[in-house]
């Protein structure tokens, strides 16, 4: 069972959640839809059958328990989150924001009518205040 977790955390999982950081986050700090999570999750529990060598109609929150993985939108979240955490004081995070703001009010300077885009990252840090005790909880198991 540990060589089966570790197959599916070392190379199944990262395959499936490349670029999650950026993808795995709406604009407006959300969660992604269900349509983008759903093929995601019949993956994920496909594998935790096999890593449990679990029947088909075990549930699945006990499958994840006993292999000790994440659901699959928490792991989303929570590398997202971490992202958004380790790039919140980033030196070079903040000189592109500052040089993007530059060219933002260039142009509205010249009468376009362009939208300050969102930034997820914002939103984001703000919810890692909020959602870092919860995540802590569930990764201590």
């Amino acid at each position: 069972m540990r060589r089966a977790r570790l197959l599916y955390t070392a190379t199944v999982r990262p395959a499936m959640l490349y670029g999650a950081q950026v993808w795995g986050v709406r604009d407006d700090g959300g969660a992604p839809a269900k349509s983008l999570l759903e093929p995601l999750q019949k993956v994920q529990n496909q594998c935790l059958r096999r890593i449990t060598g679990a029947y088909h109609y075990t549930p699945i929150a006990a499958m994840e328990k006993e292999a000790a993985i994440p659901p699959i939108q928490l792991h989303i979240e929570t590398i997202a989150l971490q992202r958004a955490a380790k790039t919140a004081f980033n030196k070079v995070e903040k000189e592109l924001a500052k040089a993007l703001k530059g060219i933002w009010k260039t142009l509205v300077k010249r009468q376009r009518k362009t939208r300050w885009p969102l930034v997820p990252l914002k939103a984001l840090r703000d919810r890692v205040k909020d959602r870092k005790n919860e995540i802590q909880g569930f990764l201590a198991y």
